[in-house]
């Protein structure tokens, strides 16, 4: 998908696949719906879209590339979309398998970037195709401020998010800017994660506005016992948030 552009110089060799998952006994990984508008585009970018209905076609597409992958490979890979399909993945990899075999990985659909919903009148089909997750910003799009774009919920992300709790959406705060991560979680009344998102707190010397302040996460579900584990951290490489309470217990308690 590489072949012939600059990314994997840049990035060097990040990807990984179904023999590291095994190795790393990941059970379920996100189906990202991704692609980046046009006014950002970086050396090697080839998905982008300058408007709605370009976003529109090419997350859809997507959604096609994950369910040929899971329809070609059902031993491998199978698509999540319902509990009991969660549930029978992690009773799979709950079983000894034998030398040479491995466990299907679960993949869960997840919206980087709303800007393929066009309207919050399409959300009934995108969750018949089997999208479970939203996330309304990468950089700031028509529905949210976000990544280096700051700024609160637009008009159009506030009716988005109040059609997503018909259907019980799971609502991803990655690359909000704060002052929109705090008004979703005062609207919002639905499942709530932050699937990669850092603690800003920790960040010393990023000026991202992507990194979760302290009352956010609070708000995500983090105890005081929690946060002063996540300061006493010193790595360098801080933990993805997760929220109210866990990845998992969001996914249980969204409509599967």
């Amino acid at each position: 998908m590489e072949a012939g552009n600059p990314t994997p110089e840049r990035n060097g060799d990040c990807t990984v696949g179904w023999p590291e998952y095994q190795r790393g006994q990941v059970a379920a990984v996100f189906a990202t719906l991704f692609a980046a508008p046009a006014r950002k585009k970086e050396v090697g970018d080839v998905l982008m879209y300058a408007d709605d209905q370009t976003a529109h076609r090419l997350y859809r597409g997507q959604i096609d590339v994950y369910r040929k992958l899971a329809d070609s490979h059902p031993d491998k890979f199978r698509l999540i979309t319902s509990a009991k399909e969660l549930d029978s993945v992690v009773e799979h990899w709950s079983r000894p398998v034998q030398d040479g075999e491995g466990h299907p990985v679960g993949m869960i659909y997840l919206m980087e970037g709303a800007d393929g919903i066009r309207s919050p009148d399409e959300l009934a089909e995108w969750y018949d195709l089997g999208l479970r997750i939203i996330g309304l910003a990468w950089a700031g799009t028509r529905y949210s401020g976000g990544t280096d774009e700051p700024g609160p919920l637009t008009v159009e992300g506030r009716r988005l998010i109040s059609a997503m709790m018909d259907y019980n959406f799971i609502l991803d705060l990655s690359h909000m800017d704060e002052a929109a991560a705090r008004e979703s979680l005062d609207r919002y009344e639905g499942p709530v994660i932050a699937t990669h998102s850092n603690c800003a707190a920790l960040m010393r010397g990023s000026e991202s506005n992507r990194h979760l302040p302290d009352d956010v996460i609070r708000k995500l579900g983090l105890s005081p016992a929690d946060m002063e584990k996540l300061r006493r951290r010193d790595n360098g490489q801080p933990p993805g948030l997760y929220g109210r309470v866990s990845i998992v217990s969001a996914l249980r308690s969204a409509r599967f």
